[in-house]
């Protein structure tokens, strides 16, 4: 989690730049992330869903916005957005993680390390990967890990 002087120091210098370019979808996109992580999520939602008005086909964006429908126990529409990001990008790590957990039937983990789950991702890819992220399956693990390390470079 967050230290409380920092988020508020995080959520001042947001909202100082949201100021002077009120539509600045990744500005909206973090603020909403922090949003989520305090537990503020209508709050969260407004600044992902303003974010994803001006850029509806982020992937990153849809990842954090179905993480706050899950907390909030909205899953279905976590389920689309999950869907839609792995549309989007289909190497996607924190999609195909929650993807695989629903499909074992488990709550998904999004604090996952990064290391961890490029590891569970090369040993058992071929058990939650489907017809539709081909592209993984067939990356050496260079291509795999360069694929991993782009997303997670966006957060």
């Amino acid at each position: 989690m967050f230290k409380k002087a920092s988020v508020n120091y995080k959520l001042d210098s947001l909202n100082k730049l949201l100021t002077n370019e009120p539509d600045n979808p990744k500005f909206l996109r973090v603020r909403g992330e922090i949003y989520q992580r305090m537990g503020k999520y209508e709050e969260s939602l407004a600044d992902l869903n303003r974010s994803l008005e001006i850029e509806p086909d982020n992937a990153s964006t849809l990842e954090i916005r179905g993480r706050t429908y899950f907390m909030m126990g909205r899953y279905e529409e976590y389920n689309i957005d999950t869907n839609r990001s792995l549309e989007i990008n289909i190497t996607s790590a924190f999609s195909l993680e929650s993807r695989k957990s629903l499909d074992l039937g488990q709550p998904p983990k999004f604090e996952l390390n990064d290391f961890k789950l490029r590891e569970k991702i090369r040993r058992r890819k071929s058990s939650f990967v489907t017809s539709d992220m081909q592209p993984l399956l067939s990356a050496s693990r260079e291509e795999e890990h360069d694929l991993l390390w782009k997303n997670f470079r966006n957060y």
